[in-house]
């Protein structure tokens, strides 16, 4: 999702407080972008970006990156500490083995293609 500081025309890595900058017209989003958000009633869903300053003014929440990341994570892995210790383990095996610790773990049947 590509975020633009209105003022310096240039695009920003950080989405903190990014319902109020966009709200307050300081940053705005690429057009034609879906933007993810959760409702005030908690439901989740995409908005046009040109509808984003009014939706966070009414109590919108953008749902950023690292929520996308966790929630995927918790998806994959489950949630809790025991989740949290194999999905860091599955890691670390992948770096020290540049990977090949996901091919013999699909190939035993203990991970799933992809993940």
């Amino acid at each position: 999702m590509k975020i633009l500081d209105v003022k310096s025309n240039k695009l920003v890595e950080s989405d903190e407080g990014i319902e109020r900058k966009v709200a307050s017209g300081e940053y705005a989003f690429e057009n034609n972008a879906e933007i993810p958000v959760i409702s005030p009633d908690g439901e989740r869903g995409r908005i046009p970006a040109k509808d984003a300053a009014k939706a966070f003014e009414q109590g919108f929440k953008y749902v950023t990156k690292k929520q996308i990341n966790q929630e995927a994570t918790q998806k994959e892995y489950g949630e809790g500490i025991g989740a949290e210790a194999t999905a860091g383990a599955l890691g670390v095996a992948r770096g020290v083995t540049f990977g090949l610790s996901d091919q013999a773990l699909t190939r035993l049947g203990a991970m799933k293609p992809g993940h």
